[in-house]
């Protein structure tokens, strides 16, 4: 799915591997193609409010998501907001459609075969 970002109130930071860091404002929208690596996080310490449109929709990105809220409601993420638990880290890879890069890069596999069992 092609992933659309939006910002409604404070900045966005966004940053796609090999490109420089962009600062996302209310009146700016950036779309990332499927396979583009990237990740976007809020720079500050204010409030940030901001929609994430998916085409064509997704629900399981959605379900994703709302599990890692109750995740964070219950206290179990670490200090930088990633699940504790490797198997639930997993889920949330595999609900969300996401690939990891990096050490995690191996994990992918696994999380394909979590894939099967969700």
């Amino acid at each position: 799915f092609v992933k659309t970002l939006v910002p409604v109130e404070g900045t966005l930071a966004y940053l796609q591997k090999g490109h420089d860091l962009r600062m996302l404002r209310p009146g700016d929208s950036h779309s990332i193609s499927p396979g583009t690596v990237h990740c976007y996080y809020n720079p500050g310490t204010g409030f940030i409010l901001f929609r994430v449109v998916l085409e064509p929709g997704h629900r399981g990105y959605e379900r994703g998501w709302k599990e890692w809220f109750a995740l964070a409601e219950q206290g179990k993420q670490n200090r930088r907001l990633q699940a504790r638990n490797l198997t639930q880290a997993l889920k949330l890879r595999v609900l969300r459609d996401m690939h990891w890069g990096g050490w995690k890069r191996a994990l992918n596999r696994v999380a394909v075969l979590c894939d099967k069992l969700l």
